[in-house]
């Protein structure tokens, strides 16, 4: 689903491009994540020109972009003695974890 409200223009961060010739730009975007946490925001773009920012386009989302970094929450249940036997079964996985 994309978000069909723009933020306020206070959260902007500026990115510069100087290329007034090409027909095509690509705009690089970063964020730091933390071990544990979880990224779930949504990407606007909104051009201004830099004469004397008399143009300025309308935000447009590009979508949502998720990582996380969260813990999977997961339990185990082991059976049987440790040293002869050792049977494992994974009784609950939240949604979006993977074992591997």
């Amino acid at each position: 689903m994309v978000h069909t409200v723009a933020p306020d223009k206070s959260e902007f961060s500026n990115g510069e491009l100087n290329d007034t010739a090409s027909a095509e730009v690509c705009v690089i975007a970063k964020a730091s994540i933390k071990n544990g946490e979880r990224f779930d925001k949504y990407l606007w773009v909104s051009a201004t020109d830099n004469s004397d920012a008399a143009n300025v386009m309308d935000p447009i989302c590009l979508g949502g972009y998720t990582y996380d970094l969260t813990e999977a929450d997961y339990s185990l249940d082991i059976t049987g003695a440790i040293m002869s036997a050792f049977d494992t079964k994974i009784e609950r996985m939240e949604d979006g974890d993977k074992l591997v």
